[in-house]
């Protein structure tokens, strides 16, 4: 069975299953950034991955929010799943601390919530450089995906669940 990255790839996705595919084809403008609240996030990202498989330990969703032409345009992502658990099959570290090797391993957990929203944005030939990122469902955004979000020039991460904030790159 494919995970839908690969049915991504191939773009066999069906976009009226609210697969990722529809998400690519949707719209979103916003007038400005103030507009971002952890609600929007989360009306619009509920809408868009109703059918997919979530997290059974956190569930997370993010936007990126690009400057076009048209305005300030949306890109929404989730951490779903392609392989359902009965419960969450993480792992603990020597110190006792929360790992996310199953994430991949077991679960077929394509993206964070964040790397989804980026690879959407990059899929449907935009630029993600200048971009804001915004999650909700998790106090921070790991370090891997600083790195994607600093590796695609995106400026500004803000978690809506606990005081995180942070720049990337010039300002």
């Amino acid at each position: 069975m494919e995970t839908i990255g690969q049915e991504i790839e191939r773009g066999i996705i069906n976009k009226y299953d609210h697969s990722l595919s529809e998400i690519n084809e949707q719209e979103v403008y916003i007038s400005k950034f103030s507009d971002i609240t952890a609600q929007f996030i989360k009306q619009n990202c509920e809408a868009l991955f109703r059918k997919k498989i979530v997290c059974k330990s956190k569930i997370v969703f993010a936007v990126l929010v690009i400057q076009t032409d048209k305005g300030l345009r949306c890109f929404f992502g989730t951490n779903y799943i392609n392989y359902p658990m009965e419960t969450c099959p993480g792992t603990r570290n020597t110190q006792g601390i929360k790992t996310y090797e199953n994430c991949k391993k077991l679960c077929k957990q394509d993206f964070h919530a964040e790397t989804c929203a980026i690879y959407l944005c990059t899929k449907n030939n935009f630029s993600a450089y200048g971009g804001r990122t915004y999650i909700t469902g998790h106090p921070f955004c790991c370090p891997n995906c600083e790195g994607t979000i600093e590796r695609h020039g995106i400026i500004y991460a803000k978690s809506f669940d606990s005081a995180y904030e942070k720049h990337f790159g010039k300002q």
